[in-house]
């Protein structure tokens, strides 16, 4: 699945893309200083755990099954998140930022 350079969502305006890969290991996500709304997509094929530092599995904030989008809107400046992956998987997420 390829990443959008519009989003397919028409409220958000994407001009900063980039792919990360997820592991069983809590991944930091960093967005640019300025970022106002971001869209997270599970390009892979794992369920991907969004949430603080202390994310698993079990306890997450967020969950991204394959091939779904997650919209966030008016983000503040230095918002971050971290990801990981069920035991013995990984998956790809694609991240565009209106900056």
């Amino acid at each position: 699945m390829p990443i959008h350079k519009t989003s397919p969502n028409p409220k958000v305006r994407l001009l900063k893309h980039r792919v990360v890969a997820i592991t069983t290991v809590a991944n930091q996500v960093i967005l640019t200083s300025n970022a106002q709304t971001i869209e997270i997509t599970n390009i892979g094929t794992a369920d991907g755990y969004i949430g603080g530092s202390g994310v698993t599995t079990t306890s997450y904030s967020r969950i991204l099954y394959p091939s779904q989008n997650k919209d966030f809107g008016l983000v503040s400046s230095g918002f971050n998140f971290y990801v990981i992956c069920a035991s013995g998987l990984t998956t790809t997420l694609g991240i565009g930022e209106d900056a």
